[in-house]
């Protein structure tokens, strides 16, 4: 069943959490869903790629002072401790890396998502104003 049409019939009914029929899930073919006005899912969404930003940033910050440490660990004369930090090093980079690559695939997410909202937003702006032209406004 799409975003839309459940939205649609969840907004007929009010908001909160209702029971949609058509969605397949745990439940079966009844599902409980969580009604949200779309501006404020639009928001949440905002605010997720702003945290999303704020952790790059953090990440960014942490990658550098690894910088500056590994050339500390380069003067340490000790080979077998200065390898040993180098190693610690390579593996902190990589799992920073890997948490850069969770936060992109995040942010396209949170971009589909709110480009969805956007959609679902207009489908239901569309249809009320062809409802409103023809005289069937409490259709719409």
């Amino acid at each position: 069943m799409d975003v839309c049409v459940i939205q649609k019939q969840a907004s007929a009914m009010g908001s909160g959490t209702r029971r949609v029929e058509g969605l397949s899930g745990p439940s079966g073919p009844m599902a409980d869903v969580v009604v949200f006005p779309f501006s404020e899912v639009r928001s949440r969404i905002a605010q997720g790629k702003d945290v999303c930003e704020m952790l790059r940033e953090y990440i960014g910050a942490i990658r550098q002072h690894l910088a500056a440490l590994e050339d500390d660990i380069g003067k340490v004369d000790a080979r077998a401790v200065r390898e040993a930090f180098q190693l610690q090093l390579v593996s902190m980079n990589e799992t920073l890396q890997r948490g850069l690559d969770q936060l992109s695939r995040t942010e396209k997410l949170l971009e589909d998502t709110l480009r969805s909202t956007h959609r679902c937003g207009s489908f239901r702006t569309e249809k009320r104003s062809r409802a409103h032209a023809t005289g069937n406004a409490d259709r719409g």
